[in-house]
Formats: C-alpha cells, sequence, structure tokens
C-alpha cells in the first residue's frame, strides 16, 4: 500500500525527518521531502527496515550488555510484580516511553523554579524557540517540556496536555538531581514523555531508572553518572 512519509512517521511512532533519513539510506528515490508519497514496494521496504530497529530497541531494553554492577544487583534482587511490569514495558517501549530524536542543552544553566515561580527566557532562547514554531512556557518545568519538544520529542495525548514529560535523573541511587542541575535540567538527553503508569513505575523501580539511563547513554552517549562507559 502507497504511504506518504509523514504517515509511516505516525505509524511507527518517529519524527517524520527520522523517516526520510532512513528512506534516503535505503536509497529510495521517491523519498525526497516529508510529504513524499512512496510506492507499495518502496513503503514495503521502509516499513520491514523500521521493524527491525523497533525489534533491535527491545532487544536493546532486555539485553544485559552494558549493565554494571549496580544494575545486576537490582535485576537479582527486584519483586516478580515489578519484573514482569518492566518485561512488559521492553516488549513494547514506544507504548510507555517517547524519546527525544537528538541530546542537546536547551538552556544552560536554568534549573526548576521554586513554589510555583515563572521563568524569564534568554532572547536567544526565544528565538530559537521561535524558528521552531514553539512559545515560551513559564511554568516550573515548562523550559524542559519545550527542550524535549524542540529535541523533536512526541508528546502523546492524555488529559489536557499530554504524558508528563519526566527527568529520569532524579537524585536516587547516586544521580545527580536534574531540577537542581543547570547542565540537566533542560538537556533532552535525559528527558522522556511517560505514559502516566510508565511515569509511576520510573519513579518507583530503581531498576526501571538504571534501564532508563543506559537507554540515553546507548541513544545519546549521554553519561553524567560515568557508570556505562566503562561497563561490560
Amino acid at each position: 500500500m502507497a504511504k506518504r512519509i509523514f504517515d509511516i512517521a505516525k505509524e511507527f511512532g518517529l519524527h517524520p525527518k527520522v523517516i526520510l533519513a532512513k528512506a534516503k539510506e535505503l536509497h529510495i528515490a521517491q523519498a525526497k521531502v516529508v510529504s513524499s508519497l512512496l510506492d507499495d514496494g518502496n513503503t514495503l521496504q521502509l516499513e520491514v527496515e523500521l521493524n527491525k530497529i523497533k525489534a533491535q530497541q527491545m532487544n536493546s531494553c532486555l539485553s544485559t550488555e552494558l549493565w554494571p554492577d549496580r544494575m545486576q544487583e537490582l535485576n537479582a534482587s527486584v519483586f516478580n510484580t515489578e519484573r514482569a511490569a518492566i518485561q512488559s514495558i521492553c516488549a513494547d517501549p514506544a507504548q510507555f516511553f517517547q524519546w527525544p530524536q537528538v541530546g542537546v542543552l536547551l538552556w544552560p544553566g536554568c534549573v526548576r523554579t521554586q513554589n510555583d515561580g515563572e521563568h524569564n527566557y534568554p532572547e536567544e532562547v526565544m528565538l530559537y524557540l521561535g524558528r521552531l514554531g514553539l512559545k515560551s512556557d513559564t511554568r516550573t518545568n515548562g523550559p524542559a517540556i519545550l527542550s524535549f519538544l524542540a529535541a523533536g520529542g512526541k508528546r502523546p495525548n492524555w488529559g489536557n496536555e499530554g504524558w508528563p514529560i519526566h527527568h529520569i535523573f532524579d537524585g536516587t541511587d547516586g544521580s545527580p538531581h536534574a531540577i537542581r542541575d543547570g547542565n540537566l535540567f533542560t538537556h533532552s538527553a535525559g528527558l522522556v514523555a511517560a505514559h502516566p503508569i510508565a511515569h509511576h513505575l520510573a519513579h518507583q523501580s530503581a531498576l526501571l531508572k538504571w534501564l532508563l539511563w543506559r537507554e540515553a547513554f546507548l541513544r545519546f552517549g549521554f553519561d553524567p553518572i560515568g557508570v556505562f562507559k566503562n561497563a561490560k
């Protein structure tokens, strides 16, 4: 079935530019812009490759490669119910977590405001967001939300706004606390859109936290706690 690139992107939960880049990598001549229509054969070829990527993401989640000693300790002691929940997430990660396309620090030095205080954006950040069609969000977590969106992240619908934007580094188990760290609060590599169920589990499960930290390293080489670079 012939499909446009942006429609394929919606089906796979990826940014259209990522799909376009993959199509060009496969030397699909029809892939020129995100609105390009691919014929039946090229659509099938592209979807086969994207399904391979999806399977690799699942295997990456479940693989025990790059598991530091602390992760192995947590894995050995985790309760069966918690393990089952994590395995369900790993079976289809995109149904529970959406990552940005790139890891970039939006606003160096910015930290979360206290007591519902508003953020005042620097002019250069305002201009950058404006070029992306994004408006400033002065709420306490607003800059983090915009960092995620500016980095190509997708925020699925939920309630009035969308999935929560979750800081994976929360100050537990030896990690820095992103909301108090100007090098982390608006760094997209440390942000995910989390389904509310997965969001709750990510706050409660130390093993899932470590899996998210590991995923940030695998995707972006991002390792602020310095434990994955030398892990086996």
